[in-house]
């Protein structure tokens, strides 16, 4: 997608191998780090002040959801949360 710009670098693999490459101004997180407490913190290192983390595979609509609060309300990042389809959200984070 890419391939034409070198100001662009995409990785792929597990989360752990990027701590040695960031910080980075994007990361889209499709596993690792992001449903625990702590987690938020966990990625931190790897992003800019003011780079942005999306993350995926949200279901609203089940009442409270720890997984969803632990970025919504996390000092560390302004998140909102992005409807993709009627069950189906993404949170989108920025590092402060």
């Amino acid at each position: 997608m890419f391939a034409d710009n070198t100001a662009v670098e995409v990785a792929t693999g597990d989360w752990s191998l990027a701590l040695d490459r960031g910080p980075f101004d994007l990361l889209f997180s499709d596993g690792g780090p992001k449903r625990q407490p702590g987690d938020p913190e966990k990625l931190l290192p790897l992003l800019r002040p003011g780079g942005l983390i999306v993350l995926d595979d949200y279901t609203p609509g089940y009442g409270e959801d720890v997984s969803r609060q632990i970025w919504l309300k996390n000092p560390a990042y302004r998140a909102v949360e992005v409807m993709l389809t009627s069950s189906a959200s993404a949170i989108v984070a920025t590092k402060r």
